[in-house]
């Protein structure tokens, strides 16, 4: 072989190797592209689920206390509220000094 050849051969080399492993940095630059994207979705379910699981324990601690405010009228032993009917006094009755 030529010493042109053997440069020729060693450049072509260089060249196909230059050329692969920007088709590897390109391939796994797409895939830490789709990894960020994928784990920001998970982010957001997850925040968002975090929120409702706050409320969900803000509307169980709501009944619970709700359901001790009855217990405890209950144990002191008062009856049940019906409707409230009000006296109506006209104020020229009422005696005056």
């Amino acid at each position: 072989m030529t010493q042109k050849k053997k440069k020729k051969l060693l450049f072509a080399g260089m060249l196909s190797l230059i050329v692969f492993m920007s088709g590897i940095y390109v391939f796994q630059l797409i895939k830490l592209s789709e990894a960020n994207y994928s784990l920001g979705q998970k982010e957001r379910q997850l925040s968002s689920i975090e929120e409702e699981n706050n409320n969900l324990k803000l509307a169980v601690s709501r009944s619970s206390n709700l359901n001790r405010v009855e217990d405890k009228v209950k144990e002191l032993g008062y009856s049940k509220m019906g409707n409230i009917d009000f006296i109506n006094i006209p104020s020229s009755s009422v005696a005056v000094k």
